[in-house]
């Protein structure tokens, strides 16, 4: 997937996860649960078309893992049922992903790192 598409998707899955957590907010269950499928589909299928650049895939695997935990939360307490141990199971996967990112990026020795923000993520060779 190229730099515009992945951008655009992106930007397209900010509004969404925000209107999600809007409707949470507000208590505005069908806003709120209609939101879920977009938000987590957007998140994983940034995740499929990033698994192959190893400094993108696990960044974009921990906000899949979050929106996730952040989903389940707020059905959880939109419809009174146990959501802390899916949900904080979720958080955590998504804490692993984005620690296993830094120490990827730590342990690497690409020239790429000492460049700024997405410069280094969007090189046209797989990293």
């Amino acid at each position: 997937m190229d730099e515009k598409k992945l951008k655009a998707l992106d930007t397209l899955h900010i509004p969404v996860w925000l209107a999600k957590d809007i409707a949470w907010l507000l208590v505005y269950k069908p806003l709120g649960i209609a939101m879920i499928l977009p938000a987590v589909a957007i998140a994983l299928h940034i995740c499929v078309k990033t698994v192959f650049n190893k400094f993108l895939f696990y960044q974009n695997l921990a906000v899949l893992f979050w929106i996730s935990a952040n989903s389940t939360w707020m059905a959880g307490e939109f419809f009174h049922f146990a959501y802390k141990l899916p949900a904080a199971l979720l958080f955590a996967a998504g804490i692993i992903s984005i620690l296993w990112h830094y120490v990827i990026e730590f342990n690497s020795n690409d020239e790429l790192l000492t460049k700024p923000g997405f410069v280094r993520y969007f090189n046209k060779r797989k990293i």
